[in-house]
């Protein structure tokens, strides 16, 4: 392994770009328009190229459908584990186009071509067999770590002016690792043909990872959408509601550590957390000295009610992961 010094360089009024050392490129044939994958974790950022492989594709006639139907193929493409797909759409108006073009920026590696008599391509540039699942959950449960801490700061009084657009990045930057972990079970058909256990623990990640992509959309939506009302409520309420949230952020980082990786010991951590969260809820709910803080407390409440979900699903994923690991 081999280590050295870049320096950063302004590329534009905002962009900072850094090369890529020569010999690293040369190994790997890495040529300009190739695509590379960045993992971002916390104060490091790793990279690693992709090789395009076209092993799955498919064709589909979408014209007997709802065009407002239709336009959710990019997911569906996605999700499925598909690296091409030719679509047959219902209408062909430049609309619909950019729309799938705009729907593709959700997704890592998407594409949307237009090509000929009403049809459309979509290409998945990604080699999946490069992709950490692990990794993604490390960055999953970063983001989710830092959407709370920005909630937090909210409550004590402490945000920055640049907290709301931090938060809208790391929404989206959680939901697109999110799809690209729900493309990875996909495509490399973690579930083996023949065996029911190995099956379910698909199923289960799928479920739990889809619950924790509601609960960053709902911390976001209390940070965004209930601003003001966090305001109006009393100093006490918000030092209750930040012990719930570092409680939440707690929860949600072992969480996806525990998808990635599962523990008995960690998971019954989790059930602790969620049982003292719901607890403490309970409470303060029931002595809410604002009608501000009654509100902010019942969409907390929600969150709890979430990650109660998730704590089940979790358990029976680890308890099932165990014993195929032990018949193993």
């Amino acid at each position: 392994m081999s280590m050295e010094v870049r320096r950063v360089q302004r590329l534009g009024s905002s962009s900072l770009v850094i090369t890529l050392p020569k010999e690293w490129t040369r190994r790997l044939g890495i040529k300009p328009g190739d695509q590379i994958l960045l993992y971002d974790e916390g104060s490091e950022l790793r990279i690693s190229p992709l090789e395009k492989k076209t092993e799955s594709g498919v064709y589909l006639d979408l014209t007997r459908i709802e065009p407002q139907l239709a336009s959710y193929i990019i997911t569906c493409i996605y999700l499925s584990g598909f690296d091409t797909a030719t679509v047959k759409m219902p209408r062909t108006d430049s609309d619909l186009v950019e729309e799938l073009r705009f729907r593709s920026q959700r997704f890592m590696g998407a594409e949307v071509y237009e090509i000929r008599d009403g049809e459309i391509k979509v290409d998945i540039l990604l080699d999946m067999s490069k992709v950490d699942l692990s990794r993604l959950f490390k960055i999953m449960s970063n983001n989710i770590s830092k959407i709370t801490r920005i909630l937090i700061n909210k409550f004590q009084n402490r945000e920055s002016p640049d907290d709301l657009k931090q938060a809208e990045f790391l929404r989206a930057d959680f939901m697109r690792t999110l799809y690209l972990a729900m493309r990875y079970i996909g495509s490399r058909k973690l579930a083996e043909p023949g065996k029911t256990g190995s099956s379910l623990l698909s199923i289960q990640t799928a479920i739990a990872s889809n619950y924790m992509g509601l609960l960053v959309d709902l911390l976001y939506d209390i940070l965004v959408g209930l601003s003001d009302t966090i305001e109006k409520t009393s100093d006490n309420e918000k030092k209750q509601i930040v012990t719930v949230l570092k409680g939440i952020e707690e929860a949600g980082s072992l969480t996806l550590r525990l998808i990635a990786s599962p523990s008995t010991k960690r998971t019954t951590e989790l059930q602790e957390i969620v049982e003292k969260v719901d607890k403490r809820l309970k409470t303060l709910i029931k002595h809410a000295e604002t009608p501000a803080g009654g509100i902010l407390l019942g969409r907390l409440q929600d969150a709890a009610r979430l990650l109660s979900i998730i704590t089940n699903v979790i358990t029976c994923r680890t308890i099932l992961y165990v014993a195929i690991k032990h018949k193993e």
